[in-house]
């Protein structure tokens, strides 16, 4: 499809020069079939299907760094809270913690 065509010329586009020299003899580039292009690139990179992995000591990090400074300020709490929420929901999604810790 069209959008298959523009979205692997446009991955391709927006990496360094060795990557793109790689990636376009990857299998689905070619046929600008996104899809297996997709596929074709994670498997060069076993270690991305893990995600992200987040451990206690990481959101106690986050609560121990913030806890000497005062927040004062919106933009402040906004901060703590960009880096607590995805820690903490990610901990309780796989059962790191309970809702009630």
């Amino acid at each position: 499809s069209l959008q298959d065509k523009q979205t692997c010329k446009a991955i391709v586009h927006y990496t360094d020069i060795l990557t793109k020299r790689f990636w376009v003899m990857l299998m689905g580039y070619e046929s600008k079939d996104y899809a297996i292009f997709k596929q074709s690139i994670l498997a060069k990179y076993p270690h991305m299907n893990q995600g992200t992995c987040y451990m206690i000591r990481d959101l106690e990090r986050v609560v121990l760094n913030t806890a000497d400074s005062d927040i004062s300020t919106e933009m402040e709490l906004l901060q703590y809270y960009h880096q607590f929420h995805p820690i903490a929901v990610w901990l309780e999604t796989n059962p790191k913690i309970s809702k009630h810790e």
